[in-house]
């Protein structure tokens, strides 16, 4: 009986110990990939950083950081738009590295919300699956 209560709590405690953890590495190196674009339109690509470091720095809050991360998507996409019409190179790199820093930032959101027990609904991953 005891062997069994042991058991119990052994396996309780290991799951409240192992939680799941990505760092930002990922993240980082796509946001400094997007730096050479931060001269078609300073105060969007101003935005765009505000926006994607409030994301990561609320990560314990699945729901405010999922909105600062798509806001800050949405941002980046605007950049794209503001460049010189005939001049289209650098929009479908822009929308990589948006699908990409997307994809990135939301499986660290998948796993935050796994280890705070809590749903969260990827928008971006959903729509690549």
């Amino acid at each position: 009986m005891y062997a069994v209560i042991f058991l119990v709590f052994v396996i309780y405690i290991t799951t409240k110990i192992v939680k799941r953890t990505r760092g930002f590495d990922k993240v980082d190196i796509i946001i400094k990939e997007t730096l050479k674009y931060s001269g078609i339109n300073n105060f969007l690509y101003s935005e765009f950083l505000a926006n994607i470091n409030m994301a990561k720095e609320y990560i314990d809050h699945v729901d405010m950081s999922s909105k600062m991360l798509y806001r800050s998507i949405k941002t980046l996409e605007n950049i794209g738009l503001e460049g010189v019409s005939g001049d289209t190179d650098f929009q479908e790199d822009i929308t990589r590295l948006s699908l990409a820093l997307a994809y990135e930032f939301e499986q660290i959101l998948i796993d935050q919300a796994i280890n705070n027990n809590i749903e969260f609904k990827p928008k971006y991953l959903n729509d690549r699956m």
